[in-house]
C-alpha cells in the first residue's frame, strides 16, 4: 500500500486484514497512521476494527522524546474543568486531594481529554472498586473515595499533577488567569 494523506496532519503508512482475537474471523482491518499532533509531535495510531463482530481497539504511541516534565495545575473554577489534558502512556497522573495516582502500565495508551474527563475516570475507578469489594473495609473505602470525587467536582478546588519522564504530556490552559495557576518543570 502506498502512503496516502488521510488528514491535514497525517497519513496512512500500512493497512491490512488479519484474524480478529474476539470472533476468530479473518475480518479485522488494521490501519497504521502517523499523525502530527500540536504540542506533542508525531504519533503512531494503530486502529483495529473487525467487520464481523464489531470489536475495535486503538493504540496510540508517541514517536518523540523530550526532557522529563512535572506539570501542576490548580483547578479553582468550574470553567477549569474544560482545560485539555494530554497524558502520554509513560506518565503518572495524580490528584492529591483524592489520593489518586494513575500510573502507566504495559497496556497504557496516550489519551487526550479535559479535566472533567479525568474526574469521570476517577469516578469510574471508584465505582469499579465498589462493585469488586470483597469485604466491608474495601466497600467503605471505595464509597469514601466516591464521596471525595463528588466533593472535588462540586467544589472545583483540587490539583492535577502529571509526571512524565519523556516529557510528552501537557495541560493546555485557555487564558491568562489559568496560566498563573500552572507550573511546568523539567525533571531529570
Amino acid at each position: 500500500m502506498q502512503d496516502r494523506d488521510i488528514t491535514i496532519w497525517g497519513k496512512t503508512v500500512n493497512e491490512y486484514i488479519t484474524v480478529c482475537p474476539v470472533c476468530g474471523e479473518g475480518a479485522m482491518r488494521v490501519r497504521i497512521a502517523i499523525h502530527n499532533i500540536p504540542n506533542i509531535g508525531n504519533i503512531v495510531i494503530e486502529s483495529r476494527k473487525c467487520t464481523k463482530c464489531g470489536y475495535t481497539h486503538t493504540y496510540t504511541t508517541p514517536m518523540e522524546v523530550r526532557e522529563g516534565t512535572r506539570i501542576t495545575f490548580r483547578v479553582e473554577k468550574e470553567d477549569d474543568l474544560s482545560v485539555k489534558v494530554i497524558r502520554s502512556p509513560f506518565a503518572t497522573l495524580k490528584i492529591p486531594e483524592l489520593g489518586l495516582e494513575i500510573k502507566p502500565g504495559p497496556l497504557a495508551t496516550m489519551f487526550i481529554t479535559n479535566i472533567e474527563g479525568i474526574i469521570e475516570r476517577a469516578r469510574d475507578i471508584g465505582r469499579t472498586y465498589l462493585t469488586l469489594a470483597t469485604d466491608e473495609e474495601e466497600y467503605n473505602s471505595s464509597r469514601l473515595f466516591l464521596e471525595k470525587v463528588e466533593e472535588v467536582k462540586r467544589n472545583t478546588k483540587f490539583t492535577i499533577v502529571i509526571e512524565d519522564p519523556l516529557g510528552l504530556s501537557d495541560i493546555l490552559v485557555q487564558n491568562d488567569e489559568q496560566k498563573k495557576r500552572i507550573k511546568k518543570e523539567v525533571v531529570k
